[in-house]
């Protein structure tokens, strides 16, 4: 006997119905297989693979080093459909992201680096952010605030 591989896999179909024939069975499956069919050719968009964003859309159109505003730049490009591949860069402090990206429309691809510029503008215009506000005023309390004395022996605590 030869050896052979077989592969199996299992389907859970649930139908609501009164009466189960094979005709409402087999309109079932080929809704089933026209649903499957349907999300495996639709366009996939958002993070990728790096072999997934090279296999499926013909290679990576472009590629360009972004801050550490990582989430912004997902959002704005799922929105604009766009497939993109983020990698870290070893070794830089603050940290510093390589993004591969391509889509199927190129007005997606500078609809989107446009909204992230914008984004990133307004961000820079804003000013100081509320954690480095605090700092500094965590700072001018320190040097103002006068020394406590200690209760018990009447010196002031370091």
């Amino acid at each position: 006997m030869e050896h052979e591989q077989v592969n199996e896999r299992a389907v859970a179909l649930s139908i609501r119905g009164a009466k189960l024939t094979g005709r409402v069975l087999a309109k079932a499956m080929r809704s089933f297989l026209q649903h499957r069919k349907r999300a495996r050719d639709a366009p996939m968009v958002g993070a990728q693979s790096m072999k997934t964003l090279n296999r499926k859309m013909g290679g990576v159109q472009e590629s360009v080093e972004i801050g550490d505003r990582v989430r912004s730049f997902e959002r704005i490009a799922r929105k604009n459909q766009v497939s993109y591949h983020i990698r870290k860069v070893r070794g830089e402090n603050p940290p510093k992201y390589t993004v591969y990206f391509n889509s199927r429309h190129k007005g997606g691809i500078e609809a989107a680096f446009k909204e992230y510029m914008a984004l990133m503008l307004k961000k820079r215009e804003r000013g100081p952010s509320l954690l480095e506000r605090l700092q500094h005023y965590k700072e001018a309390a320190k040097e103002t605030a006068t020394p406590e004395k200690n209760r018990r022996r009447g010196e002031l605590e370091r």
